[in-house]
């Protein structure tokens, strides 16, 4: 938490991403025959915005201290940063699942298929953020955290309930895609032109 001396580049990343695929969820939603949303981005009332952000900041921190302050080093000590990443997003994902896990419990199979695309692609792309930043917990922070902000204000056609949350999913996996390209599997950081894989144990 207290290596926050970044790039700001990072901390705008972290924010402004999750709102632009959220919004292009909306607008292939529209491309592909869907009606648009009555408003794209509705602001929570003024009574309850405060707890709303802050329930959703809440959130972001306190799984973060586990997901990627406690497991992704830990795990990357012995199997390679995209294999703990993609561990840790499989329970990631079940984690948030649990209706559909506890007795009685039902959840929309595009439900699941979404949770658990979308968890695992973006526990690469936070892995990413916290190694190529040297462990700058803040930032992956922050990346979580404006997830769930555009997860609240960026509006859901009534049609697209089931189909906009699975493109959300594939951007992310789009762009897990596009991070695994360009850097070393071992430790998800960055491929530099002319030089050797990271070594190995």
């Amino acid at each position: 938490m207290l290596h926050w001396r970044v790039n700001p580049g990072w901390y705008v990343l972290a924010l402004a991403a999750p709102l632009a695929v959220f919004l292009l969820g909306d607008a292939l939603h529209i491309v592909r025959g869907g009606a648009p949303p009555h408003d794209w981005v509705l602001l929570p009332d003024p009574g309850s915005l405060s707890f709303v952000i802050g329930s959703l900041i809440a959130g972001a921190i306190g799984e973060e201290f586990g997901w990627r302050g406690f497991a992704q080093p830990r795990l990357q000590r012995r199997y390679s940063a995209l294999a703990a990443s993609v561990a840790i997003g499989i329970v990631w994902s079940t984690w948030h699942l649990w209706p559909a896990i506890a007795p009685g419990g039902h959840v929309a199979w595009s439900d699941v298929t979404a949770t658990y695309v979308r968890l695992i692609a973006t526990s690469v792309i936070y892995a990413w953020i916290y190694n190529s930043t040297n462990g700058a917990l803040l930032v992956v922070m922050v990346a979580h955290i404006g997830h769930n902000i555009a997860s609240a204000l960026v509006q859901i056609p009534p049609d697209g309930r089931q189909e906009v949350p699975l493109i959300i999913a594939c951007l992310y996996l789009a762009a897990a895609i596009v991070v695994v390209g360009m850097t070393w599997p071992r430790t998800l950081t960055l491929k530099r032109r002319g030089a050797a894989g990271p070594a190995t144990d």
